[in-house]
């Protein structure tokens, strides 16, 4: 599974942004914090493998103007690291 955390840029005009906001909170994958100032925080939730598509899928949202991802913590990348920190 995969936990990222993005910031969504939304359209300028009211209306467009209403409905982009209707359309995202429609995404059952993803939780939506409140609107600031045209932006708002995300958190996406979604098998590793899937991701991408979904943030090109958010990203084609009329009213979306851009998506940026904040952070991503995605299991299958951890199965294939070492561990971080040495034992004494």
């Amino acid at each position: 599974m995969a936990i990222v955390g993005i910031a969504i840029a939304l359209d300028e005009r009211r209306a467009a942004r209403e409905r982009a906001l209707a359309a995202l909170r429609a995404e059952p994958c993803l939780t939506l914090g409140p609107e600031n100032g045209g932006r708002v925080a995300a958190v996406l939730d979604v098998p590793d493998r899937e991701v991408r598509g979904v943030v090109e899928r958010l990203c084609n949202v009329p009213g979306v103007r851009q998506v940026d991802l904040a952070c991503a913590y995605l299991e299958s990348a951890l199965d294939e690291t070492e561990e971080c920190h040495e034992q004494p």
